[in-house]
Protein backbone atom coordinates (compact mmCIF):
# COMPACT_ATOMS: atom_id res chain seq x y z
CA UNK A 1 0.00 0.00 0.00
CA UNK A 2 0.89 3.60 -0.52
CA UNK A 3 0.03 6.59 1.74
CA UNK A 4 0.69 9.83 0.06
CA UNK A 5 0.69 13.04 1.84
CA UNK A 6 0.77 15.99 0.29
CA UNK A 7 1.62 19.55 2.24
CA UNK A 8 -1.07 21.87 0.01
CA UNK A 9 1.58 24.96 0.68
CA UNK A 10 4.59 24.03 -0.88
CA UNK A 11 3.21 21.02 -2.70
CA UNK A 12 5.73 19.17 -1.38
CA UNK A 13 4.80 14.73 -1.39
CA UNK A 14 5.63 12.02 1.16
CA UNK A 15 6.03 8.74 -0.27
CA UNK A 16 5.22 6.10 2.21
CA UNK A 17 5.25 2.31 1.08
CA UNK A 18 3.24 0.32 3.77
CA UNK A 19 2.83 -3.50 4.21
CA UNK A 20 -0.92 -3.00 5.53
CA UNK A 21 -3.52 -0.06 5.66
CA UNK A 22 -3.35 -0.84 9.47
CA UNK A 23 0.50 0.56 9.48
CA UNK A 24 -0.94 4.20 8.52
CA UNK A 25 -1.13 5.27 11.98
CA UNK A 26 2.53 4.74 12.83
CA UNK A 27 4.01 5.65 9.55
CA UNK A 28 2.14 8.83 9.84
CA UNK A 29 3.27 9.21 13.62
CA UNK A 30 6.88 9.16 12.52
CA UNK A 31 6.42 11.62 9.52
CA UNK A 32 4.86 14.34 12.46
CA UNK A 33 7.71 13.82 14.45
CA UNK A 34 10.17 13.88 11.68
CA UNK A 35 8.43 17.41 10.62
CA UNK A 36 8.64 18.79 14.14
CA UNK A 37 11.96 17.96 15.35
CA UNK A 38 14.09 18.72 11.84
CA UNK A 39 11.88 20.96 9.57
CA UNK A 40 10.19 22.83 12.36
CA UNK A 41 6.73 22.54 11.20
CA UNK A 42 3.56 21.77 12.41
CA UNK A 43 0.65 20.33 10.97
CA UNK A 44 -2.28 22.50 10.84
CA UNK A 45 -4.93 20.13 9.47
CA UNK A 46 -5.51 16.98 7.85
CA UNK A 47 -7.65 15.92 4.90
CA UNK A 48 -7.95 12.50 3.56
CA UNK A 49 -10.30 10.34 0.68
CA UNK A 50 -12.21 9.17 3.70
CA UNK A 51 -10.60 5.67 3.22
CA UNK A 52 -10.81 4.77 6.65
CA UNK A 53 -7.07 5.02 7.69
CA UNK A 54 -7.27 8.06 9.68
CA UNK A 55 -10.26 7.03 11.81
CA UNK A 56 -9.52 4.99 14.79
CA UNK A 57 -9.32 5.98 18.67
CA UNK A 58 -5.43 5.96 18.42
CA UNK A 59 -5.54 8.91 15.77
CA UNK A 60 -8.06 11.00 17.03
CA UNK A 61 -6.05 10.88 20.33
CA UNK A 62 -2.87 11.87 18.69
CA UNK A 63 -4.64 14.42 16.71
CA UNK A 64 -6.24 15.63 19.97
CA UNK A 65 -3.12 15.80 21.84
CA UNK A 66 -1.45 17.56 18.68
CA UNK A 67 -4.24 20.63 18.53
CA UNK A 68 -5.16 19.66 15.02
CA UNK A 69 -8.26 17.28 15.97
CA UNK A 70 -11.01 20.29 15.14
CA UNK A 71 -9.40 21.47 12.23
CA UNK A 72 -9.93 17.99 10.56
CA UNK A 73 -11.60 17.79 7.53
CA UNK A 74 -12.68 15.01 5.49
CA UNK A 75 -13.15 15.13 2.13
CA UNK A 76 -16.30 13.48 0.48
CA UNK A 77 -15.88 10.17 -1.53
CA UNK A 78 -14.01 10.35 -4.90
CA UNK A 79 -17.26 10.01 -6.59
CA UNK A 80 -19.50 12.89 -4.99
CA UNK A 81 -15.85 15.77 -4.90
CA UNK A 82 -15.48 14.76 -8.60
CA UNK A 83 -19.39 16.32 -9.59
CA UNK A 84 -18.84 19.20 -7.60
Amino acid sequence: MLLVIVDDFSRFTWKLFLAAKNDTFHAFKKLAKVLENEKSSKIISLRSDHGGEFQNEKFEHFCEKHEFHNKMEWLKERTNHLRN
